[in-house]
């Protein structure tokens, strides 16, 4: 539509903002990007190249480094969480809550299954052919060191070699119970 159309319409022509309103604006904009870069840096953010999540990250990993150092079971619960495998974890202060049958078949093996504060259970697997047998009965608490694997049938966290490795290949587990500690070679 042309001008003269409307007009004929009773339309006016809108007007280009005035050279005032045009400068109080970018004005305002200069004011307000300053604030917020004046409010990042007392808070000691960088916002360029950050996004929102990275703070949130920087906020969740702090808070689970806090946990970690009041929670000495933090890196085992952790593993199992997430059914990550680890070469030696420690679980400390851990609830005996089933004995179960010895595994006879190669190498015998004493089995039991403890508890975490949080109810999660494990199953821990000691070499009683390498390692003296640990005098265990339901209710004693234990702290224990040694690898972290995962059952082929359930994926059931289970921790092994809690005792020393004669071909020194991996870190010595052990099992404390009652201030003494099990896992030393017997051979």
């Amino acid at each position: 539509m042309g001008l003269l159309e409307n007009l004929l319409r009773g339309r006016r022509r809108p007007r280009p903002p005035s050279l005032q309103t045009a400068v109080s604006r970018k004005i305002g904009k200069a004011v307000g990007a300053l604030v917020i870069a004046g409010g990042a840096a007392l808070f000691g953010l960088n916002l360029k190249g950050t996004k929102k999540t990275d703070v949130v990250d920087q906020n969740k990993s702090a808070a689970v480094s806090d946990v970690a150092k009041t929670d000495a079971n933090f890196q085992i619960l952790k593993a199992i969480s997430e059914n990550k495998e680890v070469a030696f974890v420690e679980a400390k202060n851990v609830k005996v809550v089933k004995l179960l049958r010895a595994d006879n078949r190669g190498a015998r093996h004493q089995r039991w299954v403890v508890q975490f504060d949080n109810g999660t259970q494990m199953t821990a697997v000691y070499n009683i052919d390498l390692a003296e047998k640990v005098p265990l009965s339901v209710g004693d608490v234990i702290s224990l060191g040694g690898e972290l694997v995962f059952g082929d049938k359930k994926g059931d966290p289970i921790l092994h070699w809690i005792h020393s490795d004669p071909r020194k290949k991996r870190m010595d587990g052990y099992v404390l119970l009652n201030e003494k500690r099990y896992g030393e070679l017997t051979q």
